[in-house]
């Protein structure tokens, strides 16, 4: 306050101090924002946002905070029949939610095409490739990760997701398409991985579902990395 008096000699005590609580308003801001993209801190931290937006009487911000700190730990388990997986894309600032929904026993991820969105694709010539193939979604394995407690997978998440030139006779150098080929190699895989895990735990039903959520992960970092070791290679034609 005392910066703000010498910097604005003219300014009534009041204006001072509403300009010094904006300032710390600001500065609070920022730090609860940065906390809200940590796991485990961010939902009281975007709570704790949402309520200074409120007293502030600025309905927009409070509404997206607290939109935000809505949990999905543990969904699946509480039976709720939603639940929003929010992605804050690091460049663009921009966040998208993906919901997941119960129907039935069955967990479904919404549109194919929200993929695109999300990955944020402008060039007409190009395609969202979902690595974890969209057609697998009702795979055991997919199943029981999106149950996951802390990091529920969804088959439109940015990390399933690679933006790739379409193959077309006037595109020959590009190389994405239908890709049955590819679709069963990684079915082979997955099944591969859901035998090694009810080994391990003995029995579908005692899987872990964040444990086979980090397997799926896992797999999708290693399909980006074989699909960036073969960039010219036509998606079904990939060896692994």
């Amino acid at each position: 306050m005392a910066k703000l008096r010498v910097l604005h000699p003219d300014w009534s005590n009041r204006q001072v101090f509403l300009e010094a609580c904006r300032e710390v308003l600001m500065g609070l801001h920022v730090a609860l924002d940065i906390c809200g993209l940590v796991l485990v801190l961010g939902e009281p931290c975007d709570l704790i946002n949402g309520v200074v937006y409120w007293i502030e009487g600025d309905g927009m911000n409070a509404t997206v905070s607290f939109a935000a700190a809505v949990p999905v730990y543990g969904w699946w388990a509480t039976g709720l029949k939603y639940a929003n997986v929010v992605v804050k894309k690091v460049v663009s600032g921009a966040q998208y939610t993906l919901k997941l929904e119960r129907v039935g026993d069955i967990i479904t991820f919404g549109n194919r095409s929200d993929l695109r969105t999300v990955l944020e694709i402008t060039d007409a010539a190009n395609d969202a490739h979902h690595l974890i193939p969209w057609a697998k979604q009702d795979h055991e394995l997919v199943q029981i990760a999106a149950k996951a407690n802390n990091t529920p997978f969804h088959m439109n998440h940015p990390k399933n997701g690679k933006e790739l030139k379409r193959f077309r006779l006037d595109q020959g150098d590009g190389i994405h398409g239908n890709h049955p080929a590819y679709n069963t190699k990684v079915e082979n895989k997955l099944d591969e991985l859901l035998e090694e895990l009810e080994n391990t735990y003995g029995g579908t039903s005692n899987i872990p579902p964040d444990v086979a959520s980090q397997r799926l992960r896992d797999f999708q970092n290693d399909l980006s990395d074989l699909i960036d070791l073969h960039s010219t290679v036509k998606i079904n034609l990939l060896e692994f």
